[in-house]
C-alpha cells in the first residue's frame, strides 16, 4: 500500500501544482510542466517513506488467477485505447468514442497553455465545468515530450494496476471479481439461443469495466484514491491501526473533486454517516479534524471544476430511475439477485456489531436508494457514477457476512449469479472489431494548417464530436451537443446563433463578434451540415490557410 499511497499522491500533487501554476502564469508550458513533475517526485518519496509499513499477506491461489484476468483484460483495453488502423484512428470500445474525443481536446487545450481556470473549449463565454485532473496530468506529460497516444495508453494501464491494487486490499478477490463483472442478468435468457448482447444495449447498469472505467478517465485517480481512502477509514475504527498519516489522507481527499466529483460527494458521506453512526467520541474526533482540515480545500476545488459555482442544479425527482413499463424485468435485467442479497444484509445482527460495516451498509443503502429516486445530473444515466460507488462499499458486506460463510457449491452458484451477465458482456467487449474516430490525414491536414493561428484561438467549425479541429485542442464556439446537454450547459441560444452565422445570414458579421469568434473553418463537414450556407466569408474574409480538408478564414472584423 505504501506504493499505491505514494503514487497516488504523485499524481494529486503534480495535478495541482500545474493547476497553480497554469493560473499563476497565465498558461501551464514546458516549464510548469517540469516542476510540477518535480513536486509531484519529492511528495510521492515524503508519502512512501512516511506510511507505516503493512503486514505483509499475499494473494491465494484462486484471487491471483482473478488478478491475471484483471491484468489480460486492462492489456487489451488500454493498449488499444487508441490505435491506428487503415488509415484512421480507431478506439476499441464504443461508449468511448464521444468520451476520448473529448479528453484529447481537453489535453491538447491544457497544453497548448490554457490560463487557469480555463474557459470552456466547447461553449463560448462559459467557464470549463468539468474535472479536468486526469486531463492535465497527460497535458504535464504531453509537455515534457511524451506522445500523445502512448502516454494515454500508459496512464491507463498504470491506473488500471493501482485500481486492482486497491480492490484486492478493499475486498480480495471477490471485489476485483465484482468490478470486472458487475452486469445483471440480462444476458441468461440468452443462454439457450447463444446470441448475447455484448454491449448491454437494452440495460442501464452495464458492465463497469466497460462503460465506465475505460471511458471515465477521471476513475484512473478517483478509483483507487477512493478505495484506499474507505480501506483506511475502516482502519481508524480500530485502535492503534493507524498507518497513514492524515496529511497524506487529507491531500488524496482534497483533490478528488479535480478528479471525478461523484467519487468525492460519496466519501463525504462516508464521513458524515462514521461521524453520526460510528458511536466513539475518537472517531468523531478523527472525523471532525479531517472535515476542517479539507474544507478550505476542497471548496476551492469544487469552486474551480463548477466554473465558480456556474449555472443552476440539476437535482430532480425521478422515481424509478431508468426503468420502462416493466419495472420488474428492468431491475433483474440490470441487478440481478444483488438488492436480494443487499436487504438480507440488514437482518444479519453481526453486521450491526462492527461500526465500520454498520457505517458502510447504511451510506451505499442510502446512496443508492437516492439514485433510484432522483436524477442528480442532466442525464439520468450519471447516477451510475454514485452506484457506482454504493456498490464497491458494499462488495466486502456481501462477501464476510453472506457469501463465505455458505457451503461452497451455493457460494459459486451466487458467484455465477451475480457474475455471469457482466461477464459475458465484459469478454464479448473485448473482442470488439475497433470503431474509426478520425481520419489520419484529415487530422494532420488539420493540425497543420492550425499552426498559423494562435493556439488559444476560438473556432467556428461544425459541432461534431470528432472534429480535428477539437482533437488537436482548439476552442469552438459550440462543441458536440451531447457532451453540452450533459454537462448542464446552457448551449440552446448560443447554438441557434452559431448556426444563423455557419449559414452565412445577413447579420453574420455581428454573429461573430457576439460569439467571440477569431477564425471559422470551412471544409466537408461544414459543407454537408451546411448545405444551403451563403459561405459570404469567401469573398469577405481573408484566407489564414487551406489544405484538401478545410480553409480557415479570419473573421476577427
Amino acid at each position: 500500500m505504501k506504493i499505491l499511497w505514494a503514487s497516488l499522491i504523485a499524481c494529486a500533487t503534480a495535478v495541482t501544482y500545474a493547476a497553480i501554476w497554469a493560473a499563476a502564469c497565465n498558461g501551464l508550458g514546458p516549464w510548469g510542466a517540469f516542476f510540477s513533475s518535480l513536486t509531484a517526485l519529492l511528495c510521492a518519496i515524503a508519502a512512501f517513506y512516511t506510511c507505516q509499513p503493512e503486514k505483509r499477506t499475499l494473494p491465494s491461489k484462486c484471487e491471483w488467477l482473478i488478478l491475471l484476468i484483471f491484468a489480460i483484460i486492462s492489456f487489451r483495453s488500454f493498449f488499444w485505447l487508441l490505435y491506428p488502423s487503415h488509415g484512421a484512428l480507431h478506439v476499441l470500445s464504443p461508449y468511448n468514442l464521444g468520451d476520448l474525443a473529448l479528453h484529447m481536446q481537453l489535453i491538447q487545450y491544457c497544453a497548448l497553455g490554457a490560463p487557469f481556470w480555463p474557459e470552456s473549449p466547447i461553449l463560448t463565454s462559459t467557464p470549463l465545468v468539468y474535472p479536468v485532473g486526469m486531463d492535465l496530468l497527460n497535458a504535464i506529460l504531453l509537455l515534457l515530450g511524451a506522445p500523445l497516444i502512448p502516454s494515454l495508453i500508459w496512464v491507463g494501464s498504470i491506473g488500471a494496476g493501482l485500481s486492482a491494487l486497491a480492490l484486492w486490499r478493499w475486498g480480495g478477490g471477490f471485489a476485483v471479481a465484482a468490478f470486472l463483472f458487475a452486469g445483471g442478468a440480462s444476458e441468461f435468457p440468452h443462454l439457450a439461443t447463444g446470441h448475447f448482447d455484448f454491449l448491454q444495449e437494452h440495460t442501464e447498469w452495464k458492465n463497469l469495466f466497460l462503460s465506465m472505467w475505460v471511458t471515465q478517465r477521471g476513475l484512473l485517480y478517483a478509483l483507487p484514491a477512493g478505495l484506499a481512502l474507505l480501506y483506511e477509514w475502516n482502519r481508524e475504527l480500530q485502535p492503534n491501526k493507524r498507518e497513514v498519516p492524515i496529511w497524506l489522507q487529507a491531500g488524496i481527499y482534497i483533490t478528488l473533486p479535480l478528479f471525478h466529483v461523484h467519487t468525492f460527494l460519496f466519501l463525504t458521506f462516508v464521513l458524515v454517516s462514521g461521524f453520526f453512526l460510528s458511536g466513539d467520541p475518537r472517531i468523531r474526533k478523527y472525523i471532525l479534524t479531517f472535515l476542517l482540515i479539507s474544507a478550505i480545500p476542497t471548496t476551492i476545488a469544487i469552486w474551480c471544476v463548477t466554473g465558480g459555482f456556474y449555472g443552476g442544479t440539476a437535482l430532480r425527482f425521478l422515481p424509478g430511475w431508468m426503468q420502462d413499463d416493466h419495472p420488474w424485468k428492468f431491475w433483474w435485467d440490470n441487478f440481478g439477485i444483488l438488492p436480494i442479497l443487499w436487504l438480507i444484509l440488514f437482518f444479519i445482527p453481526s453486521v450491526y456489531r462492527d461500526p465500520a460495516s454498520r457505517c458502510l451498509l447504511f451510506a451505499a443503502s442510502f446512496t443508492f436508494l437516492c439514485c433510484c429516486f432522483f436524477s442528480i445530473t442532466p442525464w439520468a444515466w450519471d447516477n451510475t457514477k454514485f452506484m457506482l460507488w454504493a456498490y464497491l462499499a458494499i462488495i466486502p458486506l456481501l462477501w464476510k457476512y453472506l457469501l463465505h460463510p455458505l457451503f461452497w457449491p451455493f457460494r459459486a452458484l451466487l458467484c455465477m449469479l451475480l457474475f455471469f451477465s457482466g461477464a459475458i458482456s465484459l469478454f464479448g467487449g473485448l473482442k470488439s472489431p475497433g470503431y474509426a474516430l478520425i481520419s489520419l490525414t484529415e487530422l494532420r491536414d488539420v493540425e497543420a494548417s492550425l499552426i498559423s493561428t494562435p493556439p488559444l484561438s476560438r473556432f467556428a467549425a461544425a459541432p461534431d464530436y470528432n472534429h480535428p479541429i477539437a482533437l488537436a485542442g482548439h476552442k469552438r464556439v459550440v462543441g458536440y451537443e451531447g457532451h453540452l446537454w450533459s454537462h448542464g450547459l446552457p448551449y440552446l441560444p448560443v447554438l441557434e446563433n452559431f448556426n444563423h452565422l455557419m449559414n452565412g445570414e445577413s447579420n453574420w458579421k455581428s454573429l461573430a463578434r457576439k460569439l467571440k469568434v477569431d477564425f471559422l473553418f470551412w471544409g466537408p463537414r461544414e459543407e454537408s451540415r451546411y448545405p444551403h450556407s451563403k459561405k459570404p466569408w469567401l469573398t469577405q474574409c481573408p484566407i489564414i490557410s487551406q489544405s484538401p480538408q478545410g480553409v480557415i478564414y479570419d473573421v476577427r472584423l
